[in-house]
């Protein structure tokens, strides 16, 4: 419980619980390239320092790159994985971490209604659904190329289906203010046009979503203002 002393000392109100992995994959990958802390040097890393003289000097001459939750940790990242994921877990320890942590709790990878309600017998706050591992790797698969025309053809019929919308409800595109509104909603949504705002990005749909909503308010009041109403 040290990692979660620190949190509360440093002010985090929210302990994140993830029970969804819990086995880490081989990550072999890590093990053969010598990825450790402090990294280990082999023949390989000689042959590619060797390529990297700026590389070698700064690695010489400055103090070692140090990983703050592993400084302590003398293996490699697969093992402090496989030993941060204990597979062995329990509602008994969720009670456990529940009476130790004082702030709220949540529990992410539920995928049971019955896990969920002992989740909230055991004080848990809130729950995270956890999406089907094998989906998400069939996603993973798909070609980019594939993934690209599935976009075009989705946008495309978002946007034949909201003018199918508009014609139905006999919307007047002979007023101004409501071509604007149709016109905007159409290029924000289906060209994508995002915008970021610290941890979170509002997509195309989002954004064209409120212009339909809020922008035909907002012209409509404009127009009403001036004596010309869309209605």
């Amino acid at each position: 419980m040290a990692l979660v002393e620190r949190a509360a000392k440093a002010g985090i109100t929210n302990l994140v619980l993830t029970v969804d992995v819990p086995v880490s994959g081989a990550r072999l990958r890590d093990s053969y390239n010598g990825m450790t802390v402090p990294p280990r040097i082999n023949s390989k890393t000689i042959i590619n320092a060797n390529s990297r003289l700026e590389w070698v000097w700064n690695f010489l001459t400055t103090p070692p790159l140090q990983f703050a939750s592993m400084n302590k940790w003398d293996g490699t990242v697969a093992e402090l994985l496989d030993y941060m994921f204990d597979p062995t877990m329990t509602f008994e320890d969720l009670k456990w971490i529940r009476n130790q942590w004082k702030g709220t709790l949540t529990v992410k990878g539920i995928q049971t209604v019955q896990d969920a309600k002992r989740c909230a017998k055991y004080g848990v706050d809130a729950v995270l659904l956890s999406l089907c591992p094998k989906f998400g790797a069939i996603l993973s698969l798909t070609p980019i190329g594939v993934l690209g025309g599935v976009g075009l053809v989705l946008y495309g019929m978002i946007a034949v289906l909201g003018a199918k919308i508009w014609i139905e409800s006999k919307v007047n595109f002979g007023i101004t203010q409501n071509l604007m509104v149709v016109a905007a909603t159409l290029i924000i949504g289906v060209s994508d046009m995002s915008w970021t705002h610290g941890n979170y990005t509002f997509t195309g749909i989002v954004n064209g979503t409120l212009v339909a909503v809020i922008g035909y308010r907002v012209f409509n009041g404009l127009a009403k203002m001036v004596g010309n109403p869309a209605e």
